[in-house]
């Protein structure tokens, strides 16, 4: 039998008793750690604070520890370049002489030639040009090299850290004495350091009778 169509009518609109469901439902709040309660005497802070405390004590040795092999490597570094430039100073050294020697081995034969008389003076011209020649190129070859020549001027003071004294002449003048009265030899330098030594004669004040004075006695 079917149902008639008051029934129907009533049926559809009558609400439905059931609950409806949302379409979107949020999850319960979820409790973090950091929600947490602790007492302030917490063991787990307490192991924390440690724990960072630690870790902060073994970076600072270990930043000790570096700058230490830091230092170490500098020295041995500044070390080894020092036994370097020793061990170039040893192996260049005796040549740089030899060239400065040979300079002026060159100027000195060269004034001898203009001096004799047994030859064409053109011939002796000549041969004095030649050396003067080669001794402008050995000292173009030690300027190459750092070297530069130095020589305290006449009157100048005489200074033992930069001349050598070969000889002294006497003077009556006390102002003169310890004064550069003639220089024999040029020196030479690489830097801040002496190759060869100028060679100086030095003035030396002397009493009437040829008596050194006091402060000559004392040196």
């Amino acid at each position: 039998m079917s149902d008639s169509p008051e029934s129907s009518r009533t049926s559809a609109t009558q609400p439905s008793t059931q609950p409806s469901t949302p379409d979107h439902v949020d999850p319960p709040p979820v409790e973090s750690e950091t929600d947490v309660d602790l007492p302030a005497e917490s063991p787990v802070l307490q192991a924390l604070a440690d724990a960072v405390q630690t870790l902060r004590e073994a970076l600072e040795a270990s930043h000790h520890v570096q700058e230490h092999q830091r230092a170490l490597l500098d020295k041995l570094h500044a070390e080894k370049q020092e036994l370097r430039e020793a061990e170039q100073r040893r192996l260049r050294d005796p040549v740089l002489r030899d060239l400065i020697q040979l300079s002026d081995t060159c100027v000195r034969n060269s004034r001898q030639w203009q001096q004799r008389s047994d030859i064409a003076p053109d011939t002796a011209e000549k041969v004095s040009s030649v050396l003067l020649e080669v001794a402008d190129d050995v000292r173009l070859t030690l300027e190459r090299q750092g070297v530069e020549g130095c020589a305290p001027v006449v009157d100048d003071k005489f200074d033992r850290s930069e001349a050598k004294a070969v000889g002294s002449v006497p003077t009556a003048d006390p102002t003169q004495d310890g004064l550069v009265a003639e220089v024999r030899k040029s020196g030479y330098r690489l830097g801040d350091r002496v190759v060869r030594y100028s060679e100086v004669v030095v003035w030396r004040h002397q009493l009437e009778g040829g008596q050194e004075s006091s402060a000559q006695r004392r040196e």
